[in-house]
């Protein structure tokens, strides 16, 4: 099997298969660590990963503390458009969902992040910038779960697919 990025047959430190059109792709060509290859639930190439289809990354449950914060300060990440390296750490620039303009926009330190996890991860395999290790969280509201947070749920066909996938290797 070769890579679909690079074409090369060689395996060095790894491979991973898309869920989508079911290629393989060295973890280096897909900016990843064997480490990180584990943390993924579902990858998508580069050519097949889009606002659709976004490598899905393993999450924690959230204590019922962090419901009850989540449930009242946590808004929803449209996209992560720029970042930064402070003294402290690295934060990101935020798009915000339901709110236009520059203006709207907040620089946001990565533990901020936790419920964009997908978003942070894709950013950083774009920008070639190391991962975040924040660990994305579960459990949004009951509201928030369906109609807002829906990356936080599996569907019935992801579960088959990977279920397919599993099974093919």
């Amino acid at each position: 099997m070769a890579c679909s990025e690079c074409g090369k047959r060689e395996i060095f430190g790894g491979m991973v298969q898309c869920d989508q059109c079911d290629e393989w792709t060295h973890y280096e060509c897909a900016h990843l660590k064997s480490d990180e290859v584990e943390q993924i639930l579902n990858f998508f190439c580069e050519k097949c990963e889009d606002e659709e289809h976004v490598i899905t990354w393993r999450r924690k449950r959230a204590s019922e503390a962090q419901k009850t914060i989540k449930d009242k300060e946590y808004h929803e990440v449209e996209d992560i458009i720029g970042h930064r390296e402070t003294r402290e750490e690295r934060e990101f620039l935020v798009r915000w969902k339901g709110y236009s303009g520059p203006d709207k926009e907040t620089w946001e330190p990565k533990c901020h992040l936790d419920g964009a996890i997908d978003l942070l991860q894709r950013y950083c395999r774009r920008k070639e910038i190391a991962l975040s290790s924040v660990a994305g969280l579960l459990g949004a509201s009951v509201v928030d779960q369906i109609e807002h947070n829906e990356s936080n749920w599996v569907s019935m066909d992801a579960v088959i697919n990977k279920f397919h996938s599993v099974a093919r290797s």
